[in-house]
């Protein structure tokens, strides 16, 4: 055969080049530092309990008459159940052998850490579907995040009669949403942006208080019907 000798006619010798390996980027978990940590020692039983005192009530006394008002204190508690979870990949010593890079062994590990703490995390926004108040008590899905809201939901919490939220204070929501409270808050017209918070909002997209509650944003959040449910609380 005549003609020049080229990569294609060697292909069969050519090596394959290979990178190195590369984690597939995942949202930022957010939930795990807004929320109580407890570790659960060894033989502690299979649910958690949290006992809380009921809430007693004072009377105004007359000079001279003994106070008969004795109360009964009662109690209840926040029961939690732990569930176990946990991500498997089973390596056959061959494969260890034939692949090029030793650091793929340890990138696998830490894949297998960021499904565990992907999925926490999605446990942790889950419980927001639970919260027990809305805002808006009206117009629900496919409602804009909006800094009103947020301030809503806010004074929802903290100004609850039965039991008042205590700083700090987080506002968690998708990160669509957050776009959508971008765009209330940085308003865009004919005239330049002055310096502040429109011009921070604009620049970085960054919100570090609203209503004196923390902001953040994650993709983490479940969308159905284009909808994706955010919460604030304490």
């Amino acid at each position: 055969m005549t003609g020049p000798t080229t990569t294609a006619t060697l292909a069969d010798l050519m090596p394959t080049m290979l990178a190195e390996v590369r984690q597939t980027i995942a949202h930022k978990a957010v939930m795990r530092n807004l929320v109580d940590f407890y570790a659960l020692k060894k033989y502690s039983g299979t649910a958690w309990k949290v006992p809380k005192l009921a809430t007693l009530t004072a009377y105004a006394l007359t000079e001279g008459v003994d106070m008969a008002q004795a109360q009964i204190i009662g109690t209840s508690a926040i029961t939690i159940t732990p569930a176990p979870k946990g991500v498997q990949v089973v390596i056959t010593d061959m494969s260890t052998d034939m692949v090029q890079d030793p650091r793929t062994r340890q990138k696998i590990i830490e894949a297998m850490s960021n499904a565990m703490t992907k999925l926490e995390d999605q446990d942790l926004l889950g419980l927001i579907d639970g919260f027990s108040t809305g805002v808006p008590v009206s117009g629900g899905s496919g409602t804009n995040l909006t800094q009103d809201l947020i301030s809503a939901s806010y004074a929802t919490i903290t100004g609850n009669s039965t039991e008042p939220a205590e700083a700090p204070y987080f506002s968690v929501h998708h990160s669509y949403s957050i776009e959508d409270l971008g765009q209330s808050l940085a308003v865009t017209g004919t005239y330049p942006v002055p310096k502040g918070i429109s011009e921070d909002v604009i620049r970085d997209y960054h919100f570090k208080r609203i209503a004196n509650c923390e902001v953040f944003g994650t993709g983490n959040l479940t969308v159905a019907s284009s909808a994706a449910k955010g919460g604030t609380f304490a």
